[in-house]
């Protein structure tokens, strides 16, 4: 999977709705130190270069609380292609990405959480019976009387859905950082999503971003076994690849 971002002269179109998204919701910090400039040229490359011969400058701004703002401009368009938002290794905040498909905010505005998402023994016997063995638990099965949740976001499919929705964060593309992300949730009898948690990780960025995608998932109805509506903790592991 590989997000490209589109650094052509149809930018240009998209100047009005960057004017009216700069403004992303940064995360509450105290003032911001004066920002370092990076000139380059390849927005993956980064070849430092001289301002002269520089298609992009990038204005990093630091926090005392290590709060870093980040923002990606291309010169000749002025034009916002990055502004992000970063403590440490972790996304924070919302950030604004200029696609392929056009321009996006992407929200990392919650906290990382590592762990299980598995029901406790005690509730065990609301879930789908361990015995069961399903392929895809986001799709019917109708040889075992299995319902599959049914999506509200208007996606054909649970693979859709990802596909649509899954950025490849750029400082791991920068530094060519892969992985599988192993995240667990819990989806309740209504199709209410719960419990998130990255069950085993790559990296803050990496880990973060499967997070951000399974926060956007919503459910119109949750699944029935044998008739009987039922929860499910369900694990999936998000690849991170190009």
């Amino acid at each position: 999977m590989r997000v490209i971002l589109l650094l052509v002269a149809s930018l240009v179109l998209a100047g009005n709705l960057c004017a009216q998204e700069q403004n992303t919701g940064a995360p509450v910090t105290e003032a911001f130190a004066p920002p370092k400039k990076f000139y380059f040229r390849g927005f993956f490359e980064r070849n430092e270069v001289p301002e002269q011969q520089a298609e992009f400058v990038e204005l990093v701004k630091t926090g005392p609380d290590s709060m870093r703002s980040i923002e990606i401009r291309h010169i000749a368009l002025d034009q916002i292609v990055l502004e992000a938002f970063m403590k440490n290794r972790e996304p924070r905040g919302m950030w604004y990405y200029f696609l392929e498909s056009g321009a996006r905010l992407l929200n990392y505005d919650f906290e990382l959480d590592y762990g299980t998402a598995a029901p406790d023994t005690s509730e065990r016997e609301f879930y789908l019976p361990e015995g069961v063995k399903l392929k895809n638990a986001m799709a019917d099965d109708s040889r075992q009387s299995y319902i599959a949740p049914e999506l509200a976001t208007g996606h054909a499919s649970f693979n859709e859905f990802l596909s649509a929705n899954l950025v490849y964060p750029y400082p791991a593309m920068v530094s060519q950082t892969k992985g599988r992300v192993l995240v667990g949730l819990q989806i309740d009898e209504e199709g209410r999503v719960s419990n998130i948690r990255v069950e085993e990780g790559v990296n803050p960025i990496l880990d973060k971003e499967a997070m951000r995608i399974l926060h956007k998932l919503r459910f119109r109805k949750g699944a029935k076994y044998q008739d009987k509506p039922v929860r499910l903790y369900y694990r999936l592991s998000i690849s991170f690849d190009f």
